[in-house]
């Protein structure tokens, strides 16, 4: 019989310690895979930038493109000052470049639609417009920032290989 209650008494403390330490317990963190320290941080890289040409219109502007587009000038338009046509192999959709003459006051009367794809800049009685179709915003915003307005000379025209031809006058 003593072995009885001593069996028992034994049995009563397991229960008591285990119920002690399931209330008591100490929280514990499933262990996390340890990532070795190597004095390196990591840092979000911004997106590169792509490398921009210029082009230089004899119509009187100049501007900057990315580098994989295409500009082709459409020399059989015989009403414009400049008429390109901006593309991108493989790519659908296309931007266009014109300069005409025009009556409009300013660039609201011409865009009446406040058409997103459509800017326009009246110089000297002429329109420039850079009109482009939706999924080449990028390309038209690299255009916009960096058009520039500049009186033509004899040496003016598209600049090749993003390189700008000016003349000097001595």
């Amino acid at each position: 019989m003593k072995n009885k209650i001593v069996a028992i008494a034994i049995l009563a403390g397991l229960l008591v310690a285990g119920g002690i330490f399931v209330i008591f317990k100490p929280r514990i963190k499933k262990a996390e895979p340890k990532q070795e320290e190597t004095g390196l941080t990591e840092e979000a890289t911004p997106a590169e930038e792509p490398e921009l040409l210029t082009w230089k219109d004899e119509a009187g502007f100049l501007f900057q493109y990315p580098a994989n587009l295409k500009i082709k000038q459409q020399v059989e338009d015989n009403e414009s000052y400049a008429n390109l046509e901006i593309t991108s192999e493989g790519r659908r959709g296309k931007i266009v470049i014109l300069a005409k003459d025009t009556k409009f006051k300013n660039v609201d009367e011409w865009n009446t639609e406040k058409d997103p794809y459509k800017i326009g800049r009246i110089d000297q009685g002429i329109l420039f417009t850079i009109e482009g179709e939706e999924g080449w915003e990028r390309e038209i915003e690299t255009i916009d920032k960096s058009w520039q307005f500049f009186y033509p000379t004899k040496a003016s025209g598209p600049a090749d290989e993003g390189v700008i031809i000016e003349e000097i006058e001595d």
